[in-house]
C-alpha cells in the first residue's frame, strides 16, 4: 500500500510587518468580540507606525 501526500496549493503574498499585524488584529477582532485595543494614539491617528489604521472605522471607539 502506497500513500502519497500532496501539499495544498497556498497563495502567498508579501506584506510588511505592520500590514500583517494590522490584518491579523482585524481578523482576531472580527472573530472574537472580546478582543480590543487600548493605548495611546491607537484610534484616530492609527498609532505611531499606523499599525491600527482603519480599525476605528470598522470597529468603533
Amino acid at each position: 500500500m502506497t500513500t502519497t501526500t500532496e501539499s495544498p496549493v497556498v497563495a502567498t503574498r508579501k506584506l510588511t510587518y505592520v500590514k500583517a499585524f494590522n490584518e491579523g488584529l482585524a481578523q482576531a477582532m472580527r472573530e472574537d468580540e472580546n478582543v480590543f485595543v487600548a493605548g495611546e494614539d491607537v484610534a484616530g491617528y492609527g498609532g505611531v507606525f499606523r499599525m491600527f489604521d482603519n480599525l476605528l472605522d470598522e470597529f468603533g471607539a
